[in-house]
């Protein structure tokens, strides 16, 4: 009878410690793809502009489950001269629980927001 409690209690201690540290692990991975991403974006559309060239585009694509806004890929952003690296929108159009990276073409401020 000792060993099926111990078989038990070690199942649920387990699936305890699967619960708390690997989802964190699996969110930490996703959001440095996002993150590295965003900064690729950036230098890579620094270096076109300090080579002369006028209204680049950047190269850089982010892996699932992130893609990078403004869809033609210009280094002058979108209306709001913003770079986006977010999580590809849901059926409902919700973004997810992954954080959204932001950079600023003209100010050139990088921010994040978590959803």
């Amino acid at each position: 009878m000792g060993f099926i409690s111990g078989g038990i209690f070690g199942f649920f201690a387990g699936g305890v410690f699967m619960f708390l540290f690997y989802p964190t692990e699996w969110i930490n991975d996703r959001s440095t793809i996002g993150y590295y991403s965003i900064n690729s974006v950036r230098a890579e559309c620094k270096e076109k502009r300090a080579n002369g060239l006028e209204n680049p585009t950047f190269e850089v694509t982010a892996e699932y489950p992130y893609e990078i806004l403004p869809k033609d890929r210009s280094c002058n952003g979108d209306e709001n001269n913003l770079i986006t690296v977010s999580t590809i929108k849901d059926n409902l159009g919700n973004h997810g629980w992954l954080p959204t990276f932001i950079y600023n073409v003209k100010t050139g401020e990088r921010s994040f927001k978590e959803w």
